[in-house]
């Protein structure tokens, strides 16, 4: 029993340092950091919070310049109820062009 995990343990350390991550060279180049806008902040869920439809916060992130988004799965914005297929390819569409 200890042999068997012994061998897990020595299995799982080569795994990692194969395909783990990579050591750090100190080089600025290399460090990427994507920024990413969630839409909550965006719901109007508490008082004086804008609220913009995922239309507008898809714009409203494209004009701050963020990497991505990230969007509140429920109402106002997207609730899985209230998208059908078309309103998801729409969807999808969007977010191809504008992030």
């Amino acid at each position: 029993m200890k042999e068997a995990f012994y061998t897990l343990i020595v299995l799982t350390f080569v795994a990692t340092s194969i395909n783990g991550q990579k050591t750090p060279t100190g080089n600025p180049a290399d460090f990427k950091v994507k920024t990413c806008l969630h839409s909550i902040g965006y719901s109007g869920l508490w008082r004086g919070q804008s609220l913009l439809s995922v239309d507008d916060f898809l714009v409203k992130a494209k004009e701050l310049g963020y990497d991505g988004v990230m969007i509140m799965a429920k109402r106002p914005h997207l609730s899985p109820l209230d998208y059908d297929k078309a309103a998801r390819a729409r969807l999808k569409k969007e977010l191809r062009i504008l992030v």
